[in-house]
């Protein structure tokens, strides 16, 4: 009569031991961790691949003014003539990957109605932009797709006053995006430039870094020698 007992007691020891078996070939579910948000402003939408390439499987495509969360990006890269960063993005459950060249960090920035800038690309943006050469008041663009600038804010009897400005940017259909987290309050500020006659232009006084104690907008500034 014994032997039943130790009969169950066997069975359940290797039933326990085949559960922990199984359940160590299942992975966990790990949440991927959003960085950021963006936003695709391509005229036809974009296609996202199973991998950060082109020559890709097409798992889907998303339609223009599609927000997207961001997982991660790689360095940048130029493809044609379109500069730009993969990026893997989540959307309706699904992982895959994006070139970002046709996407801005927020959606409210798009501007449909602005008047055709001049044609930029990345080499005829990148270095210092100001009134005249050597200024101390400039903006400056950098290979890596920072910038950093020092703008003057206005004189008194005091002398005068500036601020520092550093951020990323990004050119996206002839318009320059800025963007610079202020350690503050971790919030971002958005900046829209446009290239007119070889100056750099603002498009609206509230995307501008402001001088003058605020009251104008920094714009008509030229490539200058510093």
């Amino acid at each position: 009569m014994k032997k039943i007992p130790l009969l169950f007691m066997l069975i359940f020891l290797l039933c326990k031991e085949a559960k922990q078996n199984v359940d160590q070939d299942i992975p966990p579910t790990v949440k991927n961790p959003m960085i950021e948000k963006i936003c695709v402003i391509a005229k036809d939408g974009l296609s996202i691949y199973s991998k950060p390439s082109s020559n890709s499987e097409v798992i889907t495509s998303v339609s223009k003014l599609t927000k997207l969360d961001v997982i991660e990006y790689s360095d940048y890269e130029t493809i044609g003539k379109d500069s730009g960063k993969w990026a893997k993005i989540s959307f309706h459950n699904k992982v895959g990957f994006l070139f970002d060249q046709q996407t801005i960090w927020d959606c409210s920035l798009y501007n449909e109605e602005l008047i055709e800038p001049d044609k930029i690309n990345d080499r005829s943006i990148v270095g210092f932009w100001g009134e005249e050469n050597y200024s101390p008041y400039y903006i400056h663009f950098m290979k890596d797709h920072t910038f950093d600038g020092n703008i003057w804010n206005g004189c008194d009897e005091d002398g005068c006053i500036s601020y520092n400005v550093d951020g990323d940017w990004k050119i996206v259909n002839d318009v320059i995006y800025m963007r610079s987290v202020y350690k503050s309050d971790n919030q971002s500020r958005f900046y829209i430039y446009v290239v007119r006659e070889k100056k750099l232009t603002s498009t609206d006084l509230d995307y501008s870094f402001l001088q003058n104690y605020g009251n104008e907008s920094v714009s008509g500034i030229k490539k200058i020698k510093k």
